[in-house]
């Protein structure tokens, strides 16, 4: 087996798993620009570098071309290389977000998203792992808890819950189904309903992912040492978690307003 072959295997075994979670029975060879840039989006969201998703998109490409005799990657542009650190939400923001979800008029929605917005913030999980989440997976008692996740290529790890996570996922497990995942929903569903949660809560950009990012930034800001928040996030490399210690644009811009005159 040749290393493109190899590549398209690997890329083909990722491709179908998301397709299967966010489209369940509908085939995969039915795919259109709009599940190829989700796709791509969701790559992006789960910190597979920008070099790995051009990698997807152009044997995704060829797959379709050549099996299926059309290409739904046409016109989707892979993500550029980020020289900054990964947006994350200011207090204020996070604030507002949990405000919103809260005012939900519809309470167990309500209840779904705090306890997934509060366990991204405090526990700094992927969406995926999220939406992984099973009963068995979480261990609450009246002093601590924890979750044990399924990571990014199947690997284990065990996170705590601090008190706000605990408190928000309580209040969801109460009303939550008795079986199966805990938040029974697609990868698409959460992102257009934190995406309209930023619109309401003057944070536009808002996708899910960026409460991670958020976790990571505050952590390394309290002087959490590197290789904890690596451990705590699931990184596998170092290198992922310094992205978090390079400057944002809102340094950026505060260094230069130094030199406006005044």
């Amino acid at each position: 087996m040749t290393s493109r072959d190899k590549q398209i295997r690997g890329v083909l075994h990722t491709w179908q798993t998301w397709w299967e979670h966010t489209h369940h029975q509908t085939p995969w060879t039915r795919a259109i620009p709009e599940d190829i840039r989700d796709y791509r989006d969701w790559l992006l969201q789960n910190q597979y570098k920008p070099a790995t998703i051009r990698r997807h998109l152009l044997r995704l490409r060829e797959v379709f071309t050549e099996q299926v005799g059309m290409d739904p990657t046409v016109g989707i542009r892979p993500p550029a290389e980020a020289p900054l650190q990964p947006q994350s939400l200011t207090r204020t923001q996070k604030n507002a977000l949990l405000r919103i979800i809260a005012k939900q008029p519809r309470e167990k929605k309500a209840l779904r998203d705090t306890a997934i917005a509060q366990l991204m913030l405090h526990a700094g999980l992927r969406t995926a792992e999220v939406l992984q989440l099973r009963r068995p997976d979480i261990r609450i008692s009246p002093r601590g808890g924890q979750a044990t996740i399924h990571g990014k290529g199947m690997k284990l790890r065990t996170v705590p819950l601090n008190r706000t996570a605990r408190e928000a996922l309580l209040a969801w497990l109460a009303v939550a189904p008795p079986s199966g995942r805990i938040f029974p929903i697609s990868d698409r569903v959460l992102r257009k309903a934190f995406a309209l949660y930023g619109q309401q809560a003057g944070i536009p950009t808002l996708h899910p992912h960026m409460l991670r990012h958020t976790c990571a930034h505050d952590l390394i800001n309290s002087g959490t040492p590197l290789p904890t928040v690596a451990s705590l996030l699931g990184h596998q490399s170092l290198h992922t978690t310094y992205r978090y210690t390079l400057p944002g644009l809102a340094d950026l811009e505060k260094a230069t307003a130094h030199l406006e005159v005044t």
